[in-house]
């Protein structure tokens, strides 16, 4: 996971922060556990072009690596079972929520 965090630097053309409270409930509505009933995947190779590092007091907590084209993601350090992100617009919200920023 190292390697991957450092490589980001070479690789992002844009970092972005989001401490607005306000943001923040927007992230953790869209980063919860919940149930899912009927859901359709892509077929496509994902190219994540999006990576959120989640840290709490400066200790990493979880990565979400997304690809907004094909709606497909990898969801590093959730306990929760993270198969089904998305299936609820997530990635409709959070890709408004990071263009508004």
């Amino acid at each position: 996971m190292i390697t991957f965090l450092n490589s980001l630097d070479l690789l992002t053309s844009k970092k972005q922060s989001f401490k607005q409270e306000n943001k923040l409930k927007e992230f953790r509505k869209i980063f919860r556990k919940r149930m899912y009933n009927n859901y359709e995947e892509a077929a496509c190779e994902p190219l994540y072009r999006d990576v959120f590092i989640f840290k709490n007091k400066n200790k990493i907590e979880g990565i979400a690596k997304i690809c907004f084209e094909c709606e497909k993601h990898l969801i590093i350090g959730s306990k929760a079972n993270t198969h089904n992100f998305g299936k609820s617009g997530e990635y409709k919200i959070l890709k408004q929520l990071i263009e508004n920023n």
